[in-house]
């Protein structure tokens, strides 16, 4: 009688696999934050202003999204058209 071969283990954990998708899952989570505040001081960016003084945790966001549309080539390339000379 032959032997049958042994078949591998179909199921073979990972190094990921034992890893906990809490991090992961909490990063989005701040992602979709930042867009969200992201596109209300888009919207209306003196409202956002406005809410800022009131809310204090909107304050840092306030900051950074001044710092984006200063600095950002992509505002100047969608605002105008016209370049200087």
């Amino acid at each position: 009688m032959q032997k049958e071969p042994s078949k591998p283990n179909a199921k073979q954990k990972s190094s990921d696999d034992d890893k906990c998708p809490a991090g992961s899952y909490l990063a989005y989570f701040f992602m979709f934050v930042i867009v969200i505040f992201y596109s209300g001081y888009l919207y209306d960016t003196e409202a956002f202003r406005n809410h800022s003084k009131t809310f204090k945790v909107l304050q840092p966001f306030e900051m950074l999204f001044d710092a984006v549309e200063k600095y950002s080539p992509f505002h100047q390339f969608l605002s105008g058209g016209k370049k200087s000379t």
